[in-house]
């Protein structure tokens, strides 16, 4: 038996778990070519117990589980190049991610976008290229936006907000203590404030107006971290799309 199969085995799972492990195990191939649909059919199971189960064993999502299934069935294949595992191993992310992204936080986004008189955008690390790309298609469509590039300068900034700016924020990991005060301050201003953030943190949360966890874990090498930031980049394409293809943006 593969090692991921035998992980599950070891756990403690609920009987709706239990008969889809046993399924997998009857026939992993199967269900590889399988979707949601047709499991939860075949089973009389819901989706959300599938999606707990591939949770439970270290999965963000069915896809995700769907492509190390298949990795471990076909370890011994020569066939398959390495920037093919790469990329079969985004594609199930994304696919997962994009099942679960928060249209109406992002709805509420477009909004605030829209009625405030000036957007501040910062972004920290390897967020920054997102950050950088709202901004850009931000100015583009003449709205007022200032892109912050250098972390020292928010106390500053927030000491000069009010109600009328919006603050949005992507940082790769919620380092509470270095934002803490500038966000209080943000707070006291009554100036709204958008987090994008890899990692959930109930501070950020209870300082913020809209906080976006991204659920994007980290990968170091030398102690830097190269991680994708793949479904932040999801979440400032979801939202350009939405502020684009508003009526006053399209092509005449």
């Amino acid at each position: 038996m593969i090692p991921l199969l035998e992980k599950a085995r070891q756990m403690e799972l609920t009987a709706s778990e239990q008969l889809l492990l046993d399924y997998i195990i009857e026939d992993p191939k199967r269900c590889i070519h399988q979707n949601l649909k047709e499991i939860c059919e075949q089973l009389y199971i819901s989706n959300a117990t599938i999606v707990r189960f591939c949770q439970k064993i270290g999965f963000r999502g069915f896809n995700e589980f769907k492509f190390e299934l298949r990795s471990q069935l076909e370890s011994h294949r020569e066939d398959l190049l390495p920037g093919d595992a790469i990329f079969d191993a985004q594609l199930s992310m994304f696919k997962d991610y994009i099942r679960s992204v928060p249209f109406d936080q992002l709805e509420q986004i477009y909004q605030m976008i829209h009625d405030h008189t000036i957007v501040y955008i910062y972004g920290s690390a390897i967020t920054s290229i997102a950050a950088y790309y709202l901004y850009s298609i931000l100015a583009s469509l003449d709205y007022t936006c200032i892109y912050v590039d250098w972390r020292h300068l928010l106390r500053g900034i927030a000491n000069n907000t009010n109600k009328d700016t919006l603050f949005i924020m992507m940082m790769s990991h919620g380092y509470t203590d270095r934002y803490i005060d500038i966000l209080s301050t943000f707070q006291k201003n009554e100036t709204d404030v958008v987090i994008l953030c890899d990692e959930s943190n109930e501070t950020l949360t209870s300082l913020s107006t809209i906080f976006i966890n991204t659920n994007e874990a980290s990968i170091y090498v030398n102690d830097v971290d190269f991680s994708f930031k793949l479904n932040t980049l999801i979440l400032v394409q979801t939202l350009i799309e939405m502020i684009y293809t508003r009526k006053e943006y399209r092509q005449q």
